[in-house]
């Protein structure tokens, strides 16, 4: 099955977190120009240096108004090698699914990913002394006028960090120590809370099946079912995952082992994800539910009667993002470790509750 999915509603989802070789000045709002000085990113306790393995520091921009999507240039003095730093709050912790996505973004772009010599296999790592990794990384050789591109993604309290350093004169080992050197060179904040070790992303042993689902009918009781599943998923540990299916290149369905009562699709690389799972109120009903998980709130946007297929998911939660529709429960955080604030719709409680 091909995932139709229209260009508005992917520009409505995925909004930032997106790769890019080269300087991009279009884009976010500048918070800061100054490179004088290290920069403190106040939502993450993250530090970023004025200058990291050799290279200056840039604007840094804000895509997201409140610092939960910034993204920082690095270049060096010969202007032979440039780097972003990305730094992006995921609403879905799992490291080795994250790096799955951005190693298909940048190996499949026609031109920030063009390869010679085939494709390298990307490393999961450690960045940081432990035993197990606690990183991704991978780089390439290229065609045309650059010599080599890399990525390089680490997570840190539910705060993605992700390095995207291409080069005119590093050969891919020289690219993949530089990128090493980027992302261990800040200043990072303790794991306060606990992160399942990326795993290897691998094929499910069974696809699922996909059927169109009937829409089912938001209740109160669905709803604030469905808030309290959502509550406790900052701080839920997820099961290192197996691609169910891949759509496109930045679109894929994920599951846990060979789990077949929900999947998580993939929202590019953006943090973000669609999740399908069996409402609380008892497998008996067969009820399914889809949430979105973004950097600052999940929200609860749609019911179905059996599993939803992954168009289904994208557009309920499209149909909320663009204004089209509201979602039936939203849980805020304002910090990764639980929920701050719950909102379940009015029209179904008669009023507002929080």
């Amino acid at each position: 099955m091909s995932i139709q999915i229209k260009a508005a509603a992917i520009l409505a989802i995925v909004c930032g977190a997106i790769a890019s070789a080269q300087p991009v000045h279009a884009r976010g709002t500048v918070v800061t120009s100054d490179a004088s000085q290290d920069w403190a990113h106040e939502p993450s306790g993250i530090t970023v240096p004025s200058v990291l393995a050799g290279m200056a520091r840039g604007e840094i921009r804000d895509l997201s108004e409140s610092l939960h999507d910034v993204f920082i240039q690095f270049r060096t003095a010969d202007d032979q090698s440039f780097a972003t730093l990305y730094l992006y709050r995921t609403g879905y912790r799992d490291l080795g699914l994250w790096f799955d996505q951005s190693y298909s973004a940048i190996s499949t772009n026609p031109v920030l990913g063009a390869q010679s010599g085939g494709t390298r296999t990307p490393n999961l790592v450690s960045l940081f002394g432990e035993q197990t990794p606690d990183s991704g990384l991978v780089t390439f050789p290229v065609e045309g006028d650059y010599r080599s591109t890399g990525l390089g993604l680490t997570e840190r309290n539910g705060w993605l960090i992700k390095v995207r350093l291409s080069s005119l004169n590093m050969t891919p080992d020289e690219n993949r120590v530089a990128i090493r050197s980027l992302i261990t060179g800040l200043q990072l904040p303790d794991q306060a809370i606990e992160a399942a070790p990326p795993a290897n992303m691998r094929e499910c042993d069974e696809l699922l099946s996909y059927t169109d689902a009937r829409t089912a009918e938001a209740t109160m009781e669905l709803s604030l079912a469905g808030a309290l599943m959502l509550a406790t998923s900052a701080t839920e540990i997820r099961i290192p995952s197996c691609r169910d299916q891949r759509f496109t290149p930045t679109f894929a369905a994920y599951r846990a082992g060979d789990g077949d009562s929900g999947y998580v699709v993939a929202l590019g690389d953006s943090g973000k994800v669609a999740q399908v799972s069996q409402s609380l109120t008892g497998a008996e009903s067969n009820i399914y539910q889809v949430d979105y998980h973004g950097p600052e709130e999940a929200m609860v946007v749609g019911f179905f009667e059996g599993m939803p297929t992954p168009q289904q998911a994208v557009a309920a939660v499209s149909s909320v993002l663009e204004g089209a529709a509201h979602p039936y429960a939203t849980v805020a955080f304002s910090s990764p470790d639980g929920a701050t604030a719950i909102t379940v719709d009015s029209s179904l409680t008669g009023d507002a509750t929080e």
